[in-house]
């Protein structure tokens, strides 16, 4: 599920995409779903928030994945997302150096929204 968090944070708004607990079948939808959101918007504009925690994951899944990032490079100002363990770890990396996107990880919600905006505004000028 894709939804804006954030909008009262400077005029900021993150992009937030819940993939956690998901099944495969989730996340085909929620991809379509949140490519659409993501595409309508600005190049370079999009804070992005990712939430991968206990998301079903298989080699095709991957690759969907990784068209996915690629797909929103683009668009995508920062991205930062949460929930990676296990074989995860390996695929973000992947995917990281493939879409060509500044991904982060993170394991906080909060430090993750907070980094977001502190790139955000570096890259405005502003002071925090």
């Amino acid at each position: 599920m894709a939804h804006n968090l954030g909008a009262n944070l400077d005029h900021l708004q993150i992009l937030y995409i819940d993939f956690s607990d998901g099944t495969l079948d989730d996340m085909h939808a929620i991809i379509a779903q949140s490519a659409t959101v993501i595409t309508s918007q600005p190049v370079k504009s999009l804070l992005l928030l990712t939430n991968v925690h206990d998301l079903a994951f298989n080699p095709a899944s991957a690759a969907e994945m990784q068209r996915y990032a690629q797909g929103n490079e683009p668009f995508v100002f920062e991205a930062a997302v949460l929930g990676l363990d296990g074989i995860k770890k390996i695929v973000y990396q992947t995917i990281r150096k493939a879409s060509g996107q500044n991904m982060m990880a993170f394991s906080d919600i909060e430090e993750a929204k907070q980094w977001l905006i502190e790139r955000k505004r570096e890259h405005e000028g502003q002071r925090y």
